[in-house]
C-alpha cells in the first residue's frame, strides 16, 4: 500500500503542473507510512513514462519516420527532432550538477516552499492573456529547455514550467502541451537509467519487484488520465491560473510548518 500511495502521487501529479517530486518530497515528510526514498520517486517514473509514450504514440511515429529520411516532405519532422535535442542540451550538460542539490531539497520543506512559489507564479504569468503566434524553432527550444533544467529540483513542475516558458515565448497551448511532454521523453528516460544504475540488484528500500510492478502500473493509469486532463486545461491557458492558486495555498500552508 505504500508503494501504491506514492503511485498515485506520482500518475496524478507528474503531468499536471504541480510537481511531481515535490509532492513526493511532502508526503515523505508527512506521513510516517510512506517511506523516504527519492529512488523509488524516480523508479515510478517509469510508469508515467509509458503514460507519455502511449498519449503521443501518434506523434512519435511521425517524427521517427522523418529520422533517417532526407526526403523534402520530411523536413517539418527534422525540424522538430533538431528542437527536440536543442531543449535537452542544458539538462544534458547541467543535470547532474544539480542531481545532488535535488536529492538535498527532497529532504527540506523551506526548499520545496521556494520551488513551489516559482511554478506558482510561472502558471500565474503564463495564463494572462496574451497573442500567442510564434513558431517552435531551436532559439524557443532552447529557452524551453532551460526552464526545464529548473525542474530538476522537486517543487518545480517540470510540464508546468516547460508548458508555461512555451506560452509565454508566444507558442499557442497545443504546440506547448506537445513539445513539453514529447522534451521530456529524453530527460524522463535519463532520469531512470541514472537511478537504476545506481541502485543494487534489489528493488529501493523496503519493496520487492512485485510491488514495484504495480506502483508503475498504477502511476501508468493515473498519468494517462493527467494528461488528458491537463491538455484540456493548455488549450485554454487561463485554466492554468486554478494550478497557480492551487499552488499558492499549497506555499501559504508550507509557511505555518
Amino acid at each position: 500500500m505504500k508503494a501504491i500511495w506514492l503511485a498515485l502521487i506520482q500518475g496524478i501529479t507528474e503531468f499536471l503542473p504541480v510537481s511531481s517530486s515535490g509532492h513526493l518530497a511532502l508526503a515523505s515528510q508527512f506521513l510516517r507510512s510512506v517511506p523516504d526514498d527519492f529512488g523509488l520517486s524516480i523508479l515510478l517514473h517509469g510508469g508515467t513514462l509509458l503514460a507519455t509514450l502511449l498519449f503521443f504514440r501518434k506523434e512519435i511515429t511521425w517524427l521517427t519516420s522523418g529520422i533517417a529520411s532526407k526526403r523534402s516532405e520530411n523536413a517539418p519532422q527534422r525540424k522538430y527532432l533538431l528542437c527536440l535535442a536543442v531543449g535537452t542540451l542544458p539538462l544534458l550538460f547541467f543535470g547532474l550538477i544539480l542531481r545532488n542539490q535535488a536529492e538535498a531539497a527532497f529532504n527540506s520543506i523551506p526548499q520545496l516552499r521556494i520551488a513551489f512559489l516559482i511554478t506558482a507564479l510561472l502558471l500565474a504569468a503564463a495564463s494572462l492573456p496574451r497573442r500567442r503566434s510564434a513558431e517552435l524553432g531551436p532559439r524557443n527550444a532552447l529557452v524551453i529547455g532551460i526552464f526545464q533544467l529548473m525542474a530538476v529540483i522537486p517543487g518545480v513542475s517540470r510540464s508546468g514550467s516547460t508548458i508555461a516558458a512555451a506560452l509565454l515565448l508566444g507558442l499557442n497551448g497545443e504546440e506547448a502541451f506537445r513539445f513539453s511532454f514529447l522534451l521530456s521523453l529524453p530527460a524522463v528516460a535519463g532520469a531512470l537509467l541514472l537511478e537504476l544504475k545506481d541502485l543494487p540488484g534489489t528493488a529501493p528500500g523496503s519493496y520487492s519487484a512485485g510491488q514495484l510492478f504495480i506502483a508503475i502500473l498504477v502511476s501508468l493509469t493515473t498519468g494517462l488520465i493527467a494528461l488528458w486532463l491537463l491538455r484540456r486545461a493548455v488549450v485554454q491557458p487561463s485554466r492554468l491560473f486554478w494550478y497557480s492558486l492551487y499552488l499558492l495555498i499549497l506555499t501559504s500552508l508550507l509557511f505555518l510548518v
